[in-house]
């Protein structure tokens, strides 16, 4: 194949190639509300919420103001805080709690 031909097979593949991937790397932004219906209500989800709450920490004491607390604290806050959770848009109100037990859980 000479150069010059060469040339215009990769000119003609990089025209067609490049439309595709800028396309696919757009960033969309969650469309949660949109998609699912959410209810107006939340009162069944709270009581639900705290039912199995309760049912996790049983009767181990919570671990406040340790090292702990205040890295999982933090962490916590950027997380929820961070775009693709907060522009969700979703009514809960989320809290970071340590219990006193050796069992692992998240």
């Amino acid at each position: 194949m000479s150069r010059e031909k060469l040339v215009r097979v990769c000119v003609f593949l990089a025209w067609f190639m490049l439309p595709c991937q800028s396309g696919a790397q757009k960033n969309r932004k969650p469309v949660l509300n949109d998609n699912i219906p959410l209810p107006v209500d939340f009162a069944l989800d709270y009581q639900l919420g705290l039912t199995e709450r309760k049912k996790i920490r049983g009767s181990s004491p919570l671990l406040e103001g340790t090292p702990y607390n205040e890295a999982g604290s933090a962490v916590f806050a950027k997380l929820v805080g961070s775009p693709s959770v907060a522009t969700l848009g979703l009514p809960y109100g989320w809290k970071f709690t340590i219990v006193n037990d050796g069992s692992v859980n998240a």
